[in-house]
């Protein structure tokens, strides 16, 4: 079937305008990149039929080199499952086939051209990228989908084979996104748009909202904790990103101070932990607190963080900004567990911890009390949990946590709700910070990817992989003669666990 010119074609809950090369989902807007829109047109304009790479590659790249090609055509066809909420295993709009191509597979049908429609507002966004940051509105609820995956394209027999690991480590390109999520105040979860804020080609994790709710600083790069990546400061919803830090030493956790003028942020010095503070106009990094982790302001004098108490043992005390007053809270049970970063609910009596185990293994968060009214209790969903934070008026606890090999963000109402995930499908969360009016969060979103390069006497290049290679499982290895590259490559968290591919 050949649906090509200037029509509007509907399929499933989407219509393409081919006229003024938009797509919309339910009579509203959806943010999709340039690229990964002329790629759609040319599937759709083919339905039904098989579109080979060569084909994409002819009509879309032209005349640009094949690396280029290789890595642009994977990562197009990942934004376009990322918009169309498509997965791979139970694909409903575009189908891989194996040395062949593309096909897609949905219903097409040509309609009646409706009147141009007004621009989207923010809060009709929808990502289309690995960690980016968004805002995200109540809509329908969204089905689980998968992230896409695909086949290698050809390569060359190969004598060193390395793997990068791209996003949010995991994140092709990643962002931080504002989730507007309006359904907090609601008694029952509903689905969620979001607003993109930042468009990296690489990743921005570990978000921290300003006072004021006007500034958001994060880590640029592909982990959230203990990086040497840098940090910056973006004013919302659309001031430029600026590079606060030059900071070559292994960092995590950042948090305003009260006044909003300083960032404060864990920097590992051996044998301790300390506090550095930079400005957010930029500048020198300064020394604020040694033997501190994980800080965060109580009031204009008394602060909440970590401290080392022997060798491993890190647990959460409160003390003054001159060092003084010191006064255990908590501390986890193994001498070899820590935690490493706590959150303070509105009311200052109670917090929530992130901590390790004795394994160096995030574990699930736990609920603290500052005043000593109740012992301390595992506190979430039941898996590793990286952040923690609270909605403005105490109700919500809001943790972003691993369940079934999947971070999503969590919400669980206080004191003894039941833990209901709030994101789904294929983007996974990474995060959290609240906003004042408690309607909006701040994570930073996006999808696994990793890819394998070949080195050899005609330089190097990447295999396409849509998925993720699991190189800590089983590293990639080469068969007898080098001819043949055996890699386990997991599609998506609905996969029931990694494949072995040749190629």
């Amino acid at each position: 079937m050949n649906v090509g010119g200037n029509k509007r074609l509907r399929f499933g809950d989407f219509e393409f305008d081919s006229l003024s090369g938009r797509l919309f989902r339910k009579e509203r807007p959806v943010k999709i990149q340039p690229q990964p829109l002329r790629v759609l047109a040319a599937l759709v304009e083919k339905a039904g039929e098989i579109v080979s790479r060569e084909h994409l590659r002819d009509r879309i790249w032209g005349d640009s080199t094949f690396v280029e090609f290789d890595q642009g055509l994977n990562y197009c066809i990942r934004q376009i499952r990322l918009a169309l909420r498509d997965g791979t295993s139970k694909p409903l709009y575009i189908e891989t086939l194996p040395k062949q191509g593309y096909r897609f597979i949905a219903q097409v049908t040509v309609i009646a051209r409706a009147p141009e429609r007004p621009g989207a507002s923010q809060s009709g966004v929808e990502p289309t990228a690995p960690h980016q940051i968004v805002i995200a509105a109540t809509t329908d609820p969204p089905e689980p989908t998968s992230p896409d995956a695909g086949l290698p394209s050809p390569g060359l027999p190969a004598r060193r084979v390395s793997v990068w690991r791209l996003a949010f480590a995991v994140f092709a390109t990643v962002a931080i996104g504002v989730a507007a999520l309006y359904i907090f105040l609601r008694s029952h979860p509903a689905g969620v748009n979001y607003t993109q804020l930042t468009d990296f080609t690489d990743s921005a994790v570990a978000p921290a909202l300003s006072p004021d709710g006007r500034m958001v600083a994060f880590i640029r790069g592909s982990s959230s904790f203990l990086t040497a990546d840098q940090i910056y400061v973006k004013v919302l919803p659309n001031g430029e990103a600026r590079r606060l830090t030059d900071d070559p030493r292994l960092k995590y956790h950042l948090a305003f101070t009260p006044d909003g003028a300083q960032i404060t942020y864990t920097v590992l010095q051996p044998p301790s932990w300390v506090t550095y503070t930079v400005s957010v106009l930029g500048g020198d990094s300064h020394l604020f607190l040694s033997n501190a982790a994980g800080l965060t302001w109580l009031d204009q004098h008394k602060l909440l963080f970590s401290r080392t108490r022997s060798g491993q043992h890190m647990g959460i005390v409160t003390g003054t900004a001159n060092g003084e007053e010191f006064r255990d809270l908590y501390f986890p049970s193994h001498e070899r567990a820590m935690a490493h970063y706590s959150s303070a609910s509105p009311d200052h009596k109670s917090a929530l911890v992130v901590e390790m185990d004795e394994n160096a293994g995030w574990a699930p968060c736990r609920l603290i009390s500052l005043d000593g009214h109740f012992n301390a209790r595992t506190i979430g969903p039941p898996g590793p949990c990286t952040s923690a934070g609270w909605s403005p008026d105490g109700v919500w606890m809001y943790f972003t946590a691993s369940v079934d090999g999947s971070s999503r963000l969590w919400r669980q109402r206080v004191p003894d709700g039941r833990p209901e995930p709030i994101t789904s499908g294929p983007v996974e969360a990474e995060g959290v910070a609240v906003e004042q009016d408690g309607r909006s969060l701040i994570t930073s979103l996006g999808v696994h990817e990793s890819a394998i390069w070949i080195h050899d006497a005609n330089g190097e290049r990447s295999l396409s992989s849509e998925g993720e290679i699991v190189a800590d499982v089983s590293p990639p290895s080469l068969g007898v003669g080098d001819t043949v590259l055996y890699y386990l490559l997991r599609h998506g968290s609905d996969d029931p666990g990694p494949q072995l591919w040749q190629k």
